[in-house]
């Protein structure tokens, strides 16, 4: 494993916790706390300036409500970049984009299709 790609994943597992820490504990935004969200991933691009952040929500009731969500949650990227910048010492902070992943719920529906299996 080279330096670059070492240093990568150190990054984006550092952008993890303290982005999860802003929202938990610095956004007042009741359409974002009353999502009950989760960041399952954050890749970043090779130069480290720009990072996605894969969002997942824990009730996934309407796709359209999720896709507002993501939306509010972007609109804010300035904000949680400007709170990164005070918390993390890195030259750049990375350009945010948070989009919707879907892994969460669909293990959630293939771990219910296994338990009514072993219940049957």
């Amino acid at each position: 494993m080279n330096g670059k790609h070492y240093r990568s994943i150190r990054i984006s597992e550092i952008l993890k916790k303290e982005i999860s820490y802003i929202f938990l504990k610095k956004i007042n935004d009741p359409r974002i706390i009353n999502s009950m969200l989760t960041i399952l991933d954050i890749t970043l691009s090779k130069d480290l300036f720009n990072a996605n952040v894969y969002i997942g929500f824990i009730t996934e009731n309407n796709k359209n409500i999720c896709n507002k969500t993501i939306k509010i949650i972007q609109n804010c990227s300035g904000y949680v970049r400007l709170l990164l910048s005070k918390k993390i010492q890195l030259r750049i902070i990375p350009i945010l984009n948070f989009k919707h992943d879907t892994s969460f719920s669909t293990g959630n529906y293939i771990s219910n299709i296994i338990n009514q299996i072993k219940k049957k």
